[in-house]
């Protein structure tokens, strides 16, 4: 069957990835996909889904462009919910006019040859606006995103933008001090998106920070088959607020988790910031620890003018020593 086709079954003679190769080697525009009825046949165009018919082209009667040379012929525009939009395009003898209230399944119009078009058929489009499209700015791609119009041939368009899982990786995790930097990609239907990096110690989240997925990434956009590479993020955050220690990272879009997991070691320098209540010169630091280059039996830092072996001396019978700030035991 079809939803886009009223009789017959989709015969696709250009596929997605055919238009898409062709854009991304600077010989087309648009990426959607052809279809014709089976066995070669042509049928009336219906449309795929309810919504508002956003613009109509009916003018063309051959193969020249339409008045904003396009090439798409006589064609139609339809809004559907969360800013999608499909287009029918190379058509003949539309019967719907712009603003009309269409229910899946309307007629649009019969399958022509109109505009730039070597034979009759059906040119699909789906796209995704980042906002309401306006028809001054309809086919101003940095608006908005072609999506697999393939796969939407005789399936349900994204009900919601929620409803698309998000996917991606996190490529690094990595601390240098208290400071750690993250990298990655992540895309969901559209790049520019919002990637939480969490911070757990064990499965309780102690920090989180967000980063936007709007960096260059050709590498994963021509992977993935994606129309844009803005996919890629890279940020930091000091986690001089959290303890020594040893924490998992994790990034997500929304409620989707990316792919990868990081473990990082959280040893921080000792300094004089440290302490709120310093207030001497002295650079005698020391380490409460059962082994110096062992940070997770830490349990504490202190000073001498602090009083660092009183602190420590309760804890000396559980094996805990006492180090100056080089590793030399004192004790």
């Amino acid at each position: 069957m079809s939803r886009v086709l009223k009789n017959g079954n989709n015969q696709i003679t250009q596929s997605y990835q055919a238009h898409y190769n062709k854009v991304k080697n600077g010989q087309g525009w648009a990426i959607g996909t052809d279809v014709v009825k089976y066995k070669n046949q042509l049928d009336y165009v219906v449309a795929h889904s309810e919504g508002t018919v956003l613009k109509v082209v009916d003018y063309v009667t051959g193969h020249e462009l339409d008045r904003e040379s396009m090439g798409y012929g006589n064609h139609v525009m339809i809004l559907h919910n969360n800013n999608i939009v499909t287009l029918y395009a190379h058509l003949t003898k539309v019967t719907v006019k712009q603003g009309q209230k269409v229910s899946k399944g309307t007629t649009l119009a019969f399958m022509g040859n109109t505009g730039n078009s070597s034979g009759a058929h059906l040119h699909f489009e789906v796209r995704k606006y980042k906002s309401a499209p306006t028809t001054a700015t309809l086919h101003d791609n940095t608006k908005f995103e072609f999506l697999n119009s393939e796969k939407y041939l005789d399936a349900d368009l994204p009900s919601n933008a929620t409803n698309i899982k998000a996917i991606g990786f996190l490529d690094t995790a990595k601390c240098n001090g208290t400071i750690l930097t993250c990298t990655g990609w992540a895309y969901k239907g559209a790049g520019g998106q919002v990637v939480t990096i969490k911070i757990l110690d064990g499965s309780k989240e102690v920090k989180r920070f967000d980063i936007m997925a709007n960096k260059s990434r050709p590498d994963v956009k021509a992977a993935m088959g994606y129309t844009t590479d803005k996919v890629g993020f890279s940020g930091s955050v000091d986690l001089s607020s959290l303890s020594d220690g040893i924490y998992t990272i994790r990034a997500y879009v929304g409620a989707d988790t990316l792919s990868n997991t990081f473990m990082i070691e959280l040893d921080k320098p000792l300094t004089a910031s440290s302490y709120s209540d310093y207030s001497s010169t002295s650079n005698d630091y020391y380490r409460v620890r059962k082994s110096f280059t062992d940070s997770k039996s830490a349990i504490g830092s202190w000073h001498k003018w602090f009083g660092a072996f009183n602190a420590w001396n309760t804890n000396r019978q559980n094996g805990y020593h006492v180090y100056d700030k080089n590793g030399k035991q004192l004790d």
